[in-house]
């Protein structure tokens, strides 16, 4: 599991890696506006995704502050394979 985890975080982050590339040095074609698109909606989701994150678990005292803030900026870097890093580890250290 850990595994399809890391491959879909490094996916994520060459994602990124295109998306920034298109904004700082545009692409041609239609290629350029849908790259812009994608970022739009992926900075409005992962922040999303971070904020909710941060609305659930700011109150557990199992959860330290470094461990919130670095969690939340794993989020808004990669997304949904950060919570699903999250929720697995959290499960294994509850069942071990």
């Amino acid at each position: 599991m850990i595994s399809l985890i890391r491959l879909g975080k490094g996916a994520t982050l060459l994602a990124w890696g295109l998306m920034l590339v298109n904004l700082a040095h545009p692409f041609t074609g239609m290629i350029q506006p849908l790259l812009q698109g994608l970022l739009g909606v992926t900075l409005v989701m992962h922040g999303l995704f971070s904020a909710a994150f941060h609305y659930r678990y700011r109150a557990n005292p199992a959860i330290t502050l470094a461990q919130l803030r670095r969690t939340r900026l794993q989020i808004l870097i990669f997304g949904v394979f950060a919570l699903l890093e999250f929720k697995f580890s959290a499960y294994k250290n509850q069942h071990s």
